[in-house]
């Protein structure tokens, strides 16, 4: 467990500008959605984001090659595997579910009913969309 804090905190400090551009990404999606009839653009641009922060946090680490950092410090496979997805989960899972939590509190419907979905709809983006893109990161070398 302290080696995979150790990888989360290096990564964090790693990718701070893009955590950072997707939190506001996520903020400009929840503000859009109360305002616009079909925010398409910000969700692209949402998912544009998530799917690139999600192949810069994987490449930090890559699988081929000979000069990586693991090689000379080695990692457990299971502290890389957790830090990575503790990543995923506190800077992108959060920020995404922040923002979802925002669009009924703002249009004024209570937050009682829409959790199920809330809730529902953050584990399928989680299993559906940011798991298949770090598995794709994981056997490239490139972006």
């Amino acid at each position: 467990m302290r080696q995979a804090l150790h990888i989360f905190k290096k990564d964090v400090r790693y990718l701070t500008r893009e955590t950072a551009l997707f939190a506001v990404l996520a903020a400009l999606l929840a503000k859009t959605e109360t305002m616009a009839p079909d925010p398409w653009l910000a969700e692209m641009l949402l998912l544009g984001a998530g799917g690139d922060l999600i192949a810069r946090l994987i490449h930090a680490e890559p699988i081929p090659g000979h000069r990586q950092f693991w090689i000379t410090r080695p990692y457990r496979w299971t502290s890389l595997l957790a830090a990575k997805l503790l990543f995923i989960v506190v800077f992108i899972s959060v920020p995404l579910f922040g923002a979802r939590l925002f669009i009924p509190l703002a249009m004024g419907f209570p937050l009682g009913p829409a959790w199920p979905g809330l809730l529902w709809s953050q584990l399928l983006m989680l299993l559906c969309v940011w798991f298949p893109i770090a598995a794709l990161a994981a056997v490239t070398s490139g972006l």
